[in-house]
Order: C-alpha cells, then structure tokens, then sequence
C-alpha cells in the first residue's frame, strides 16, 4: 500500500466517524446520505484496490513469463550462434582445402602437361625415325638367324589363343609355351601335341636356303611331316612369310608384307 491509499484510507476512517459521531448528536438526513456515499466511496475503493491487486498479479505474472521467454530466447540465440560459429568454421576449412585442391589439380594438369609435351616430341621423333627408315630397303628376312625366327614365333604363340591349318582351317588350341618346345591341343581331335624348337628351325633352314617351301614335298622326315601342316601355319604368319594353298608352299619375302598374326596370299594385294 503506496502513501496515497493509506491518507486515503485515514481520511475516510476520520470522515466516516466524524458523521456517525454528529448523527449520534444531530441526526439529520443529509448526515445520513453522506455517511451512506463515504461508505459507498469506501467500498469503490476497495473493489479498485482488489482489481489494482489481481491486475499487478497478472502483470507479474506475465512479466515472469516474458522473462523466462526472454531466457529461452537468449539461450536458443547462443545455440544458434554457436552452430553458427560451427558452421562458419568448417566452411572455413572446406575453402581452404578447396583452395589446396585447386592449387593441387593446377600443379598435376602442368605435369601432365609437360609430360604429354614431352610425350608428343618423343613421338615426332620416333616417327620420323620410321619414316626415314621405311625410306631405305628393308633387311632381308633370309638374314635372321633360327634364334630371332623363334623368338617371333613363341610371340605369336603368346598372343594368339589358337592357330588354324592353313588348308583345312582346323584350331589348334595353344596350352603352354616354353623356351623349346610350344604345347597345343587339336579341337578335331582333342589329342595335345608338342612343336619342339628344333622342328620350326629344320623348316626355317629349308625355307631360308630355297626363299621357298612346299609342304611336304621339301621334307623328308615322316615325324616332321605329321607336325608339319601346324608348323607352316605358325610360319605363315610371320610378317616375312606369305603362302599358297594349293599347293602348300611358303614363300620368303625380301621385306614385311603383312601384320604379325595375319595372312597374306603370295603374290596378293
């Protein structure tokens, strides 16, 4: 209670006796009706002092509620500052592992650059090596030795999954290839048969020295006949050796005349 209700109050109480006190002595009407409006007053300002009351009850009220709301506003505020933080942070570091990245792929792409550069000189050069040879003639295939003619031939064997006969067109599987001997299996007749290194410089001899072979005319051994329609076959897929089928020859070019693996009619475009 504020100073203004209490001399409000004391007043009343000091009127509301003095006119019971002067009806006590000199009733009249009019004491009457004025005691009756004090008292009306009096009542007036209690039913003011009670909604005064519930109304700064709900005020407080209400301020206890804006404040914890204020609370919660600040708390949620701080958390969204920190993820904030948080955020900020790992872009931060994402920019600078980006700026890394970048800086990285940069450097790589010069490399690699330089190294396709350098790659294409290499190639310039090497094909101009090509060319000025394919200018000049061709060493003479009649010049390898039995050794250089095995070596292409156990290449062949190594890159080709099965060799046909030349006249029959018959697949001979290729299973194995060692230092001296070529292991393959007939898909006619499933039997596996074994090419010795000796065999394929018996027939290079004979090829060598004539700049032609016709099978089995040019050879004598019976064994080297029965392996022999596999032999020529391998032979006539060197680059060096084209043939004909009927008859059965091979023929010893001066130069390559064809890829290795392929075959080439003699005499043919």
């Amino acid at each position: 209670m504020n100073r203004w209700d209490r001399a409000f109050w004391l007043f009343f109480v000091l009127l509301e006796a003095a006119i019971i006190i002067g009806n006590l002595f000199f009733y009249s009407l009019i004491g009457v009706i004025m005691g009756f409006i004090v008292i009306v007053a009096g009542f007036a300002k209690v039913g003011d002092h009670v909604f005064h009351k519930s109304v700064r009850s709900e005020l407080l009220e209400n301020k206890e509620t804006m404040k914890k709301m204020a609370n919660w506003l600040n708390r949620q505020y701080e958390l969204t500052q920190g993820l904030k933080n948080i955020h900020d942070s790992r872009i931060h570091k994402l920019d600078g592992k980006r700026t890394d990245l970048e800086e990285q792929v940069e450097r790589k792409y010069r490399e690699l650059a330089g190294k396709i550069i350098d790659l294409e000189n290499r190639l310039s050069l090497v094909s101009r090596a090509l060319l000025s040879q394919s200018k000049k003639t061709v060493q003479a295939a009649v010049h390898k030795s039995s050794e250089a003619v095995w070596e292409d031939i156990t290449q062949l064997a190594n890159t080709s999954k099965s060799v046909s006969t030349l006249s029959r067109g018959v697949k001979n599987k290729v299973l194995s290839v060692h230092p001296d001997r070529i292991i393959l299996r007939s898909e006619l007749t499933k039997s596996e048969r074994t090419l010795l290194k000796e065999e394929f410089s018996h027939f290079w001899g004979i090829l060598r020295a004539k700049k032609k072979l016709h099978f089995p005319k040019d050879i004598q051994d019976p064994k080297l006949v029965r392996a022999g329609s596999i032999i020529i076959s391998f032979l006539a897929r060197l680059p060096y050796i084209e043939h004909s089928v009927k008859p059965r020859m091979l023929h010893l070019m001066d130069k390559d005349t064809h890829d290795m693996g392929t075959l080439k009619a003699y005499g043919g475009s």
